[in-house]
């Protein structure tokens, strides 16, 4: 059995994705965020971005040949839903 790092749940979304710099900067700036480590490949991408969305973790990586860019959704739990939708609209 796979130990799960601490301050992860045993099942964590990942999401590949085009520019990951700015979706991280947007999750950080527009959906509060915390930025836990940024771990980069030669060509300056990211690699590996743990963030932590309140009780949650989320893996941001830059697409690329290898991992493709694919769509996803995702719930995200708020205590003030109009709040939260001008704090990520606002970025």
């Amino acid at each position: 059995m796979t130990r799960t790092p601490p301050g992860f749940h045993q099942h964590t979304p990942c999401r590949f994705v085009r520019d990951a710099d700015s979706f991280v900067r947007f999750l950080i700036d527009g959906l509060g965020a915390e930025h836990i480590l940024c771990t980069r490949r030669p060509d300056g991408c990211i690699a590996k971005a743990p963030l932590r969305l309140d009780d949650s973790m989320l893996m941001v990586n830059e697409a690329g040949a290898s991992y493709r860019p694919r769509p996803a959704s995702c719930y995200l739990f708020v205590e003030d839903a109009d709040a939260a939708m001008a704090r990520a609209l606002a970025h």
